[in-house]
């Protein structure tokens, strides 16, 4: 799903119309939807005393690539950051190893 996102954000970069905004908050929204899903999967699978240290940490690796990404779309150059999205995606399996 989050290579959805990715795929929809990255044409929509590419149309570079208005109305490419609405593919830009479809993607967002799978974004999010990805991410509560991860999360409660996360909560699902880690027991005992560290679930809370592991969550944290979880959601802080969230946001410290959320800020990269913001970094990258700060450039001005919206095709680099649907570069750095499908990098992550094609990484991700091997990185939730």
């Amino acid at each position: 799903m989050i290579g959805a996102a990715v795929v929809l954000f990255s044409v929509s970069v590419v149309l570079h119309r208005p109305a490419a905004v609405a593919g830009v908050a479809v993607a967002y929204g799978l974004y999010h939807l990805v991410l509560v899903v991860v999360d409660a999967r996360v909560q699902e699978a880690v027991t005992g005393p560290a679930r809370a240290t592991v969550t944290s940490v979880a959601a802080l690796g969230t946001e410290v690539s959320g800020a990269g990404f913001l970094v990258a779309w700060a450039s001005g150059e919206p095709l680099v950051v649907a570069a750095l999205a499908a990098a992550v995606v094609l990484a991700l399996p091997r990185l939730l190893r």
